[in-house]
């Protein structure tokens, strides 16, 4: 009997080994499989974000595609340069685009109360794209995985000025704005362009092999049918982009300027032209710990709230090389500001504003301005960058002055270039089509 029970208990020990061992290999391999997965999505996210840099362009008139020819949102702008007539497309109400370039000073801004965020439906709806930041979870959201995944350089999360409403009556523009966050717009903006990216790079990688038609994007791009109209801002976060074409020598030999961010540099469009200056509507950068009072910071985006001193700081960044201003830099009373002013002040430099338009890929908001420089205004001003030997590097990229680094020839063959040949911001190629035609 004894001999009987002893053997039950061996025989149970035995099954309850074997029971266990069975699970411990189960769970074993169930951690192997999410490792593989955690490690697979990781790679695939990184993948996807190049595939995105190198593949923007066509990607962006994909997502022309998927608005179709909605005459309502996509728009062909056309101009004649010499014997050439260009043409290109944007995306915009017919109303956001003036006939004729306007003087910037007519465009009316007003300021929103309070920071306007709503994008939790939007964010949820994209969320299936998202890398593993774990074997048991996805990352929260697009800037979170970029952060930790593919950081690039320059990555801050500054207040911005987000498009709230765009109101136009016959030539006078009123663009209202609330203060968002840079990565809000890159959850609710940029996503839009990695969810139409990573949708095409499975299908050219899965059992399609090729790209998906605009038809079959339609059924798939879940969070940009979350967005909803493009012109309604109500889903996103749209911090507004400033591109200003420069013109110089204008009543001679005119001649402009376009600059050339590297990938490596920049959160977004890396490798890709565009006009110079060009950059976020922003105040100007505090340093962290500076503010300690909320008058003080109000007072600083009144201060900056205005499309001139944004285009001098950002002229000041990117042709000069300069740092970024500070807050607490009176920059309007130094160089280069108090000279520009002088010539604007003058009509040695005429300044304009040429439109209001979306990108198609990400649905980022765009001003398209124009700085014109007549006579020797933008050599004496900007005479460090003219000179020999001068660096002509900046902290997002570089700048293209042309062969003979005095300027590229505003004329048929170098705006047709960076119209249809050039890998060209589609902001860019509109604002040299709107001052061209």
């Amino acid at each position: 009997m004894q001999i009987a029970v002893v053997g039950i208990i061996i025989a149970a020990v035995v099954g309850i080994f074997a029971i266990g061992t069975f699970f411990l290999n189960l769970a074993r391999r169930v951690g192997d499989v999410r490792d593989a997965r955690l490690q697979t999505s990781q790679q695939e996210f990184r993948n996807v974000r190049q595939f995105l840099n190198e593949k923007r362009h066509s990607l962006t008139e994909q997502a022309y595609g998927y608005y179709g020819e909605n005459p309502e949102f996509v728009r062909t702008l056309q101009c004649e340069v010499g014997q050439k007539f260009l043409t290109t497309n944007v995306l915009a109400r017919s109303t956001w685009i003036p006939e004729d370039p306007l003087p910037l000073g007519s465009v009316h801004l007003r300021r929103l109360p309070g920071t306007q965020k709503n994008y939790s439906a939007v964010v949820r709806k994209a969320k299936a794209f998202w890398p593993y930041e774990s074997t048991s979870a996805r990352y929260p959201n697009y800037h979170e995985a970029t952060a930790s995944l593919d950081r690039p350089r320059l990555w801050e999360n500054r207040d911005s000025f987000a498009i709230a409403k765009v109101d136009v009556t016959g030539s006078d523009y009123e663009l209202s704005f609330r203060t968002g966050k840079y990565f809000d717009h890159l959850d609710t903006g940029e996503a839009l362009a990695y969810e139409l990216a990573a949708t095409q790079w499975q299908a050219i990688r899965g059992g399609k092999g090729s790209y998906l038609t605009s038809k079959e994007l339609q059924k798939k791009l879940k969070c940009r049918r979350a967005i909803g109209s493009p012109p309604d801002f109500s889903r996103r976060c749209g911090v507004v982009g400033i591109n200003t074409l420069t013109i110089f020598d204008a009543d001679s030999a005119p001649r402009f300027i376009m600059h050339h961010r590297k990938g490596g540099n920049v959160a977004l469009a890396g490798d890709m032209h565009g006009v110079v200056p060009a950059g976020e509507f922003q105040p100007a950068i505090v340093q962290e710990g500076i503010i300690t009072d909320a008058l003080e910071w109000d007072e600083i985006v009144r201060r900056d709230f205005d499309l001139w001193l944004n285009i001098m700081r950002e002229g000041n960044e990117e042709i000069l090389g300069a740092p970024e201003i500070t807050y607490t830099e009176p920059y309007v009373d130094v160089e280069p500001f108090k000279s520009l002013n002088a010539a604007r002040t003058s009509g040695k430099l005429k300044t304009y504003f040429l439109g209001f338009v979306l990108d198609p890929l990400s649905l980022k908001p765009d001003v398209l301005t124009a700085c014109v420089f007549k006579g020797k205004s933008f050599s004496d001003i900007f005479s460090k960058v003219l000179q020999p030997g001068a660096t002509r590097v900046n902290a997002e990229g570089d700048l293209d002055f042309g062969r003979d680094n005095a300027g590229i020839r505003f004329d048929e063959h170098h705006v047709e270039e960076y119209v249809s040949t050039r890998n060209t911001f589609p902001a860019g190629k509109a604002c040299l089509v709107l001052l061209a035609r």
